[in-house]
């Protein structure tokens, strides 16, 4: 079944109070889901649902749990982060923080070897204002997967961050430079196999 539009998700939950536990599961759900797909930048409402169905109905998730799991843990650096304004050493031992670094511990006992979990990883650093880890932890990823688009915007941000604009412009340029030069290659190869598949065409009789 469909994802009920998000405003009308808020709209009954307004019903209710905006009450996690009055709305239940289903709704809350629909919460969760409606301002993933709605790519809402809505960290509160995630932190108000999304955290009360881990901590009450995590079970019912099924494999729902995992992306709410990260879901909830952007939110929380989010929140921890910026909606208090507290200084990077607040951050380290708020209860925000001590939630989300709760939440990468059950999603890296999960995935060990998911570049995605090691780009939330990174995510931490960042929050935390440990910004040479975090840059060090996405250009690893990158090294991996040089079209790793998340951790190469992640390593832009970093880089505007520090304060530090050329670098980032470079990472750009780095990445356009590889597309380019595989683009290149892949149009070669195309244009080889061209020939070939002409070759390959049964004779037309007229």
């Amino acid at each position: 079944m469909a994802t009920p539009p998000l405003a009308e998700s808020l709209a009954l939950a307004k019903s209710y109070g905006n009450e996690p536990s009055k709305c239940g599961f289903e709704l809350c759900r629909h919460i969760l889901l409606g301002v993933r797909d709605a790519r809402a930048h809505r960290p509160d409402l995630v932190l108000k649902f999304g955290g009360y169905l881990l901590k009450h109905h995590a079970s019912s998730l099924s494999h729902e749990v995992w992306a709410a799991y990260e879901q909830v843990y952007i939110a929380l650096l989010e929140h921890g982060r910026y909606a208090t304004r507290r200084t990077p050493t607040d951050d380290a031992d708020s209860a925000e923080m001590r939630a989300a670094q709760e939440y990468i511990t059950v999603l890296s006992a999960q995935f060990p070897d998911s570049s995605r979990v090691k780009r939330l990883e990174g995510m931490m650093c960042e929050a935390k204002g440990e910004l040479n880890s975090a840059a060090d932890e996405y250009h690893a990823l990158r090294r991996e997967d040089a079209f790793n688009i998340s951790a190469l915007k992640r390593q832009v941000a970093v880089a505007r961050s520090r304060g530090k604009p050329a670098e980032a412009v470079e990472i750009l340029a780095e990445h356009v430079a590889t597309f380019t030069q595989v683009k290149g290659g892949v149009q070669k190869s195309l244009r080889a196999l061209e020939p070939m598949s002409l070759r390959g065409k049964p004779q037309t009789k007229t």
